[in-house]
């Protein structure tokens, strides 16, 4: 110990004047630089945190550009212990002597600095108030400056100078050696992280900052102990770089599990879950998620019977209900029939398309036609996906009749099971890209954009509107007005601020109106007018009402549950929940209360209806089933 504190004197003695006269210069440079500054300065923007921080920043740029890389190159003057002297058993009390010193300095320096802020503060008259702030729940706290990270990070480098002057002939360029590796390091980091967008935000890397001085000093002890053992800086380097390695065995494993997290998360713990798709039967769910909230979510299959979880592919895997445009309708995503496709990333396309069945997990090879932008299946597997498409197709004709698209026909189905009347889409149209219902019709995006109406079988020429039997419902000017098909325009001033929630049934819309103080249901009948106002239960009429299409997607009319009626979800948290409209009563009652265990900033969505008196939810990260007369519910996953 006592040569220790030899050479740590001797490291005092070498760098007293150089590190004395760099806080005089520095202090007092600082202390002239915010004299100098106006007053409205000082009353605007400047602050006793900001000016500290400049000082103590000051401080800790001493102790890297100074202290460290004084270590190794006042070991090369003309005078004094030299370790290129040295014996190998000098070699340890010299390291322990420089790393006295160098934590000596790292704390006193910075002290010294901030002690002449203070000083300079007193002598301007400045307190030290807005060192402090309260936060919302009243608990004071320390605001820190924006200045405060870079200084921790030039205090976490000082070991690494030291580390790397013993790599460089005399010491020289310690500091600039010791940036250009952590420039090297941080963009083997940044590729590291490049396949998993986000990862730095999910995970707990600041919890290492301690590994980073700990780390610096193992790797300047191999250099110096083991370079310097009868060799110079070449071998200095390699024992560094030995040792450098080791540093970074612990944090790049942690990193390696963090990343097998990311890509394949825990099914138990899943997180921003989000229900893609069910299967007709409602047995098999196809779902989102991630292992935190910050991640890019991956696809996965959850066996709602078993709870089972099988996760389907990795970040590059999509999975689309558009299996043929030819064939397009609106089936939603209640479906068994899915296409899974993987991007390659060296060729910046999609490939691997594959036919994916949901309801038992099965692939098969499906390519993709990239010219005509359809799907190749075989003629087995297309007689399916299009009984699938016409069986779950939402676009409804007045009647409740089913519609759907075959190539350039629309196809309606016959009343009481009759023959399939088909539509022939004129004008040259080509197979639309997406169908969105609008009413008794539809809105096409293609080559071209017009709404067909299922009642008239023709094309308007607008691309917004709502139709009802024929006419067009249109938002104007704050208000609605109805357009007729010989081009007559009502305005229907009894509907002004008014919004529309859909389509009731063949004959009425409902919408909602008012201020947050109160709000009320509306059924309109299109064809004479008619309003039907529905009060809200008590303690709802505050929020506003959201229709509840479930997974089903957009519909030609608002969707039922099998007892017929329409379903509505308002507000959040402990506030919000859902009501149910009975169509041939127009009242509205509210159902199945929220549940405690769903944090308040998380939604409940309604999926699907499994039966006459269970509904199928999404409670946060939990798909549940409850029933609608009780409001008792199972979870189905997580199990």
């Amino acid at each position: 110990m006592n040569l220790v504190l030899v050479h740590c004197w001797r490291e005092w003695r070498a760098q007293r004047w150089l590190l004395l006269g760099y806080v005089t210069i520095v202090t007092v440079a600082l202390a002239l630089g915010f004299s100098l500054l106006p007053q409205e300065w000082w009353a605007q923007v400047g602050s006793a945190g900001f000016v500290l921080s400049c000082f103590l920043l000051a401080g800790a740029l001493g102790v890297v550009l100074f202290v460290a890389p004084g270590l190794v190159q006042r070991e090369f003057g003309a005078k004094g212990d030299q370790f290129v002297r040295r014996l190998p058993g000098g070699l340890r009390a010299a390291f322990g002597g420089k790393l006295l010193f160098l934590g000596l300095g790292a704390a006193a320096i910075p002290l010294l600095t901030v002690l002449a802020g203070r000083t300079f503060l007193w002598w301007k008259g400045r307190g030290l108030e807005d060192l402090f702030a309260a936060g919302f729940d009243g608990e004071v706290g320390i605001a820190w400056p924006w200045l405060t990270p870079w200084i921790v990070l030039a205090m976490l480098m000082a070991p690494w100078v030291w580390a790397i002057g013993t790599w460089l002939p005399r010491g020289r360029m310690a500091v600039g050696g010791a940036v250009l590796l952590g420039l090297v390091l941080a963009i083997a980091a940044a590729l590291l992280c490049a396949p998993s967008p986000g990862i730095e935000g999910g995970i707990a890397w600041l919890a290492w900052w301690w590994w980073v001085p700990v780390g610096g000093i193992v790797v300047a002890a191999a250099s110096w102990l083991g370079g310097r053992r009868g060799g110079g800086a070449v071998r200095s380097a390699g024992c560094g770089a030995v040792a450098l390695g080791a540093v970074l065995v612990p944090p790049a494993g942690w990193f390696a599990v963090e990343t097998w997290r990311y890509h394949h998360p825990d099914p138990r713990q899943l997180v921003g879950l989000d229900v893609e798709g069910l299967t007709p039967d409602h047995r098999a769910a196809l779902v989102w998620g991630a292992a935190d909230e910050r991640f890019r979510p991956v696809p996965l299959r959850i066996d709602l019977t078993t709870g089972g979880c099988e996760q389907l592919g990795g970040l590059g895997t999509s999975l689309e209900s558009d299996l043929m445009l030819a064939h397009a309708a609106d089936s939603g995503r209640v479906r068994r029939w899915w296409r899974r496709y993987e991007w390659n990333a060296r060729k910046q396309r999609f490939d691997r398309h594959e036919l994916f069945d949901l309801a038992t997990g099965e692939v098969s090879v499906a390519p993709f036609d990239h010219d005509h932008l359809v799907t190749v299946l075989t003629p087995a597997q297309q007689a399916a996906v299009v009984a699938q498409a016409r069986a779950a197709t939402m676009l409804r004709a007045p009647g409740g009749r089913a519609a759907w698209l075959e190539g350039d026909d629309v196809c309606i189905a016959g009343a009481d099971g009759g023959p399939v009347e088909r539509v022939s889409l004129g004008r040259g149209w080509q197979v639309p890209h997406r169908v969105t219902p609008a009413g008794h019709g539809f809105l096409a995006f293609g080559q071209d954009c017009g709404l067909f109406d299922l009642t008239l079988r023709r094309w308007w020429p607008f691309t917004s509107g709502t139709l009802v039997r024929g006419e067009l419902l249109e938002s104007h000017a704050g208000g609605w007005q109805k357009r007729s098909v010989d081009g007559v325009v009502t305005a229907l001033p009894d509907l002004r601020n008014a919004v529309l929630l859909g389509v009731l049934d063949d004959d009425r819309v409902l919408l909602q109106r008012g201020w947050w103080q109160h709000r009320e249901l509306i059924a309109y009948r299109v064809a004479d007018g008619r309003s039907d106002r529905i009060e809200p239960p008590p303690g709802t009429a505050t929020s506003s009402f959201v229709a509840e299409f479930g997974l089903r997607g957009q519909g030609s009319l608002l969707p039922r549950d099998p007892r017929g009626g329409v379903w509505l979800s308002f507000g959040r948290g402990s506030g919000g929940g859902f009501l149910r409209l009975d169509v041939a009563t127009l009242t509205a009652r509210r159902v199945l209360p929220r549940d405690a265990a769903t944090p308040w900033f998380q939604d409940e969505r309604l999926l699907a209806f499994p039966d006459d008196h269970t509904a199928l939810l999404q409670a946060g990260d939990r798909i549940v089933r409850a029933d609608v007369d009780t409001g008792v519910r199972t979870v189905l996953f997580p199990r």
